[in-house]
């Protein structure tokens, strides 16, 4: 049986890294990272910085599953940035993805803001742009 194909995004982040670094040891699985900043460390991680380009060459084959894990957690961003790191993101994937591809997105658990759920867009009813950001994004 062919290795199931999954691609994480956010390799180099604290969920991303331990998630990529889990699946890079299971023999039945063919593993890709990505990451907006590849450290010298991790050659074979993909640049990809998700919310300010389309998805590199490399990425454009069959995916049967794909973990997203990449976010930008700072709560001091600016409400556009926090759009760019956290909402563009998942927009990214779609070209990526197929009716077969399982899509697995990684959330926070302060997404609920202040409200306690994710239906207003307005910013006032989040802590922060991180958290706003992470509601949009679902």
């Amino acid at each position: 049986m062919a290795a199931a194909t999954v691609l994480v995004t956010g390799a180099t982040g604290l969920v991303g890294f331990e998630t990529y670094d889990q699946l890079r040891g299971a023999a039945d699985v063919a593993v890709v990272g990505t990451s907006r900043r590849v450290p010298p460390a991790a050659p074979d991680l993909v640049p990809w910085d998700m919310g300010n380009g389309p998805h590199p060459p490399a990425l454009a084959r069959h995916w049967d599953a794909i973990v997203h894990t990449a976010a930008d957690v700072r709560w001091t961003m600016e409400p556009d940035e926090a759009v760019r790191a956290n909402v563009r993101t998942v927009g990214a994937l779609r070209p990526l993805v197929r009716p077969d591809t399982h899509v697995v997105h990684v959330s926070t658990a302060y997404a609920d803001g202040l409200r306690g759920n994710i239906e207003s867009t307005d910013p006032a009813d989040y802590r922060n742009t991180y958290e706003w950001s992470k509601a949009h994004a679902e």
